[in-house]
């Protein structure tokens, strides 16, 4: 039974007509952490993964279905589509024989099967990743996919968007293409759901002291890259079933890893109160 989830009210955030919102990391943050508190609160006060078929399906209320995504073999594989009305998608017949077209309803998200590849054990990593981000297009940008309906249907009858492996990497943003800003919001929006910023300090904390740092931050200055690289965060994607990469950006946009100059002007910032 799907359970009312929290909505996003576009109103209460800068956007324009297009139904572009531009929403700061400190807003995504907000807005996920107030999902999560709905969906369940524990997850906010106990490092775990994110169950993202539950939270998706039975809370966000979209479907999930799995099918070997039509893509140019020219170009990269898609590995995740986030359907905002219903349409037809193409894809890759299972048996290889070719290509056909299946329907699906609005709001529903299709990951490439190649993603469920149980012999490839990074592949589950990238699935959570993917299906989070496609969750994030949906949840985010439905005001953006209204608003271009009509635009859209002067080129095509149907809305969605399409990712790739690159679109799922953009920790940060650089351009002001709008574009490229969708996608750095659905992908911030799946690295604070699944690395939430208490659950995630609290794990961070505990290999700290276990490792014998007694502060609350690691200064990255004073240890070799491959430990706060790979070795903490690797520790990390154990808990949390996401990305080295993405664990490490998350852990500078909380200001858990910090350069040298970082601590010192955060201690005199604190100094002056």
């Amino acid at each position: 039974m799907v359970k009312n989830m929290v909505k996003f009210e576009i109103s209460r955030y800068k956007h324009n007509a297009s139904g572009n919102c531009f929403l700061s990391l400190s807003d995504i943050d907000d807005i996920t952490e107030n999902l999560l508190k709905d969906y369940k609160p524990t997850l906010l006060t106990d490092p775990q993964a994110v169950d993202f078929d539950d939270f998706i399906g039975s809370y966000l209320g979209y479907e999930i279905d799995y099918q070997h995504i039509f893509y140019n073999l020219n170009e990269p594989e898609i590995l995740g589509c986030a359907l905002f009305d219903k349409q037809k998608i193409k894809i890759f017949k299972t048996d290889h024989s070719g290509v056909e077209f299946l329907e699906y309803d609005e709001n529903t998200i299709i990951i490439d099967r190649v993603l469920v590849d149980e012999t490839d054990p990074s592949r589950h990593i990238q699935l959570v990743s993917t299906a989070l981000h496609e969750a994030g297009h949906l949840y985010l940008q439905q005001e953006w996919g209204r608003a271009n309906k009509d635009q859209i249907n002067l080129f095509s009858p149907e809305r969605k968007i399409c990712c790739r492996k690159s679109d799922c990497e953009i920790f940060s943003i650089t351009t002001s293409q709008q574009d490229k800003f969708r996608e750095w919001q659905a992908n911030k929006f799946a690295f604070a759901i699944a690395l939430n910023k208490y659950a995630l300090k609290d794990a961070f904390i505990d290999i700290l002291r276990r490792t014998g740092i007694k502060q609350d931050v690691l200064i990255m200055d004073h240890f070799p890259e491959s430990f706060y690289r790979h070795e903490i965060t690797e520790q990390l994607k154990n808990v949390f079933e996401v990305s080295k990469e993405g664990i490490f950006y998350r852990l500078k946009e909380l200001k858990l890893y910090v350069s040298q100059i970082e601590f010192d002007e955060s201690r005199s910032q604190t100094s002056l109160f």
